[in-house]
């Protein structure tokens, strides 16, 4: 079933920094709370698709490359729904990110230095993580 899947990226500068967003206020779930660009696969549509499609719609960056790192399923605390979450790393996209409505801020973070408070699947999902590689 296509509605409870999900795709992320994973922006990484050569700095090892990467990019995180802020959730928007019109958000239904985490408004205001911090994780990474992405959004809801549409029926048909391939995960790595959503993850572009999601990256350029939100901030204006184009990924030129991306490559699957994992996946984890969690249940959404806000909706009680469980989704399925696809997390892509790409080192090579085009254009800097820009504040929009659904993503007001940005910040370059690295696993030691994140913005808070994060969105609580987000933090789950990297739990333990020292590199995206």
């Amino acid at each position: 079933m296509d509605r409870n899947i999900g795709a992320v990226a994973i922006l990484l500068r050569d700095d090892d920094r990467f990019l995180t967003i802020q959730r928007g206020p019109e958000c239904r779930c985490g408004a205001g709370m911090w994780s990474v660009p992405g959004g809801r696969k549409e029926r048909g549509e391939r995960a790595k698709a959503t993850v572009i499609r999601e990256v350029r719609e939100e901030v204006g960056v184009r990924i030129i490359t991306a490559n699957g790192i994992f996946e984890n399923t969690a249940k959404h605390a806000c909706c009680d729904e469980v989704w399925t979450t696809v997390y892509f790393l790409s080192t090579h996209f085009v254009g800097y990110p820009e504040a929009s409505k659904e993503c007001p801020k940005f910040f370059w973070a690295t696993l030691d230095d994140m913005p808070s408070p994060l969105w609580p699947t987000f933090a789950n999902s990297i739990k333990g993580r020292t590199s995206w590689t």
